[in-house]
């Protein structure tokens, strides 16, 4: 028993892979379904979860909260893209509950502030639709959850706990100040005088919004700020002190 112990574990462990990345390999192909930003629209709305699948993602009471919040949502509207799209491919990335305990990073920031509401062994799921193949950047949705063999989407859990927002941490409103749009990517410094980035993103909507909820990268003093600090020039900036100078897509 002692000998086959090892090669079981090593059984289960394969499994675990493989039945992941068959997931991935099937997110890709449904997502891949949607080409057109009318079509995601739709298809979000329909996705979005019932009170049952909330709770197999969140614990307790906090499947009820963002279930309220989803149903608010609903009812007011959600945000959706206004500019018709056409998209030539989408890219799938995944996280676990357990990356996020383990602090991986490789995920959204925000989803540390509410990982205490999270159930164990849940994957999370990025569709990034890009305009062209081959692209770094494009249009990200976080997240999805595979339930029943049907993807439910979940959009950005932390934003349904506002009391645990790093936003708030502070005791008042972290908004962005200053934002540099280069071909690099977008650096976002903050009204609190934290730093975060998003390497080679664009200029758009979703990505402007991610960066709130980002891991911090750094620090920075407000009174310093000067538009050719660190190798920057004066048409790199997107905003300038809470002005848009070049307004995201």
């Amino acid at each position: 028993m002692k000998t086959l112990l090892p090669f079981l574990l090593i059984a289960l462990l394969l499994s675990n892979n493989n039945e992941a990345q068959d997931l991935t390999a099937g997110a890709k192909r449904y997502f891949s379904g949607f080409t057109s930003s009318s079509q995601i629209n739709d298809m979000l709305l329909r996705s979005l979860p019932t009170a049952e699948e909330c709770s197999l993602v969140f614990t307790g009471n906090s499947a009820d909260e963002y279930f309220k919040w989803i149903s608010d949502m609903k009812s007011k509207g959600m945000d959706k893209q206004t500019e018709q799209v056409s998209y030539a491919d989408v890219a799938i990335s995944s996280f676990t509950t357990e990356d996020i305990i383990a602090d991986k990073k490789n995920y959204a920031g925000g989803m540390s502030e509410v990982k205490d509401r999270l159930k164990p062994h849940v994957t999370f799921y990025q569709a990034k639709y890009l305009k062209n193949k081959g692209d770094q950047s494009g249009m990200e949705y976080n997240y999805f959850v595979n339930i029943n063999g049907n993807w439910i989407f979940f959009p950005k859990p932390w934003r349904a706990f506002p009391n645990e927002s790093s936003n708030n941490k502070s005791g008042g409103e972290r908004k962005l100040r200053y934002l540099s749009a280069t071909n690099g990517g977008l650096i976002g410094y903050f009204s609190d005088g934290t730093i975060a980035s998003c390497p080679r993103c664009d200029l758009i909507k979703s990505n402007v919004e991610n960066l709130s909820s980002a891991s911090v990268t750094g620090t920075y003093d407000p009174t310093k700020m000067s538009k050719t600090m660190d190798y920057h020039t004066e048409s790199d900036w997107a905003m300038w002190d809470y002005k848009w100078i070049k307004q995201p897509q």
